[in-house]
């Protein structure tokens, strides 16, 4: 199992296969040129939850009432950055960080626009939000607030925007991948 793969079964993500893509994707850049053949393509259920890692302890909340972080994110081939010939540092970041607010007990969904643009529509103020332009995704919504627009927050910022506190982001390893590894 590649390094992919193993990322995106700990969150919810299945490979399917090309032709199951939604058509929005299937036209992307990613699907029709920079991705090879060979790369899995992976999607999620709408609402899937990122799960946290196997044998990783179990972090109590720490407030009285469990606070809720939805993602919604421009339409992406995946959402962890590990796409096309070039890794999305921010993305694979953002990707870490989440899990890391994860275990922190917050619980936390992503939400693909082409994907699971039914999640985008009824959601009104996702709605209202695009209606003033694609450019505000990603749009990170805490317990029914939007919290942020149009960036990817670094843990730092999304430990002051959630009051938790703060841990070192873990350095950055090389990529797994490279344009002839067939992970994306």
């Amino acid at each position: 199992m590649t390094g992919i793969t193993a990322l995106g079964n700990r969150c919810d993500f299945q490979p399917i296969t090309r032709a199951d893509a939604p058509a929005v994707i299937r036209s992307s850049a990613q699907m029709s040129g920079l991705c090879p053949s060979s790369a899995v393509l992976m999607s999620c259920p709408a609402g899937a939850r990122i799960t946290r890692p196997a044998g990783a302890p179990i972090t109590p909340p720490t407030k009285e009432k469990i606070m809720k972080l939805d993602v919604y994110d421009p339409a992406l081939c995946c959402s962890s950055g590990v796409c096309g010939p070039d890794v999305d540092p921010t993305l694979v970041a953002f990707a870490a960080d989440l899990l890391w607010v994860a275990e922190q007990g917050v619980s936390v969904t992503r939400y693909n626009l082409g994907q699971q643009p039914q999640a985008f529509a009824a959601n009104p103020a996702i709605v209202k939000e695009l209606e003033a332009g694609i450019d505000r995704l990603p749009i990170l919504v805490l317990d029914g607030q939007i919290l942020s627009t149009g960036i990817y927050p670094t843990r730092g910022q999304l430990a002051a925007k959630l009051a938790l506190s703060p841990s070192e982001a873990p350095a950055a390893a090389g990529s797994c991948c490279s344009p002839r590894s067939g992970c994306c």
